[in-house]
C-alpha cells in the first residue's frame, strides 16, 4: 500500500504538469468581419486549429507555448501573446496577394 501511495505521489504531479491549457479567441478581418477557416498555430509547436463560425477558435496548447499565430490566405499573418484572456486577433488584407489575383 505504501508503494502504491508513493508511486501516485510521484506520477500524479508529472501528469498534471504535462497537461496543456485551453486557448480561446476570435479572428477578424477588415471591418470586424469574423474569418471562418483561418488557421491558428501555437508558435514553436505542432498544435493548431481552424476557426469556426463567428471566427472562433479553441484548442489545447502545451504549457510552454506563449504565442499563437493566425494565418489565412489573402491576409497578413499575425501573432498574439497568450495571456489567459480570450484573444482577439485582427488580420489585415495582404495587398500584394490581391494584386496578384487580379
Amino acid at each position: 500500500m505504501k508503494r502504491l501511495l508513493l508511486l501516485l505521489c510521484v506520477i500524479l504531479p508529472c501528469i498534471c504538469m504535462a497537461q496543456g491549457r485551453i486557448v480561446r479567441g476570435v479572428v477578424f478581418g477588415p471591418n470586424d468581419t469574423p474569418l471562418v477557416g483561418a488557421t491558428v498555430n501555437a508558435v514553436n509547436s505542432s498544435e493548431w486549429t481552424r476557426t469556426t463560425q463567428g471566427g472562433n477558435f479553441e484548442f489545447s496548447v502545451s504549457p510552454n507555448v506563449t504565442y499563437v499565430e493566425a494565418v489565412m490566405g489573402g491576409f497578413i499573418s499575425k501573432c498574439a501573446e497568450i495571456d489567459g484572456s480570450v484573444l482577439i486577433i485582427r488580420l489585415k488584407q495582404d495587398k500584394k496577394y490581391a494584386e496578384n489575383k487580379a
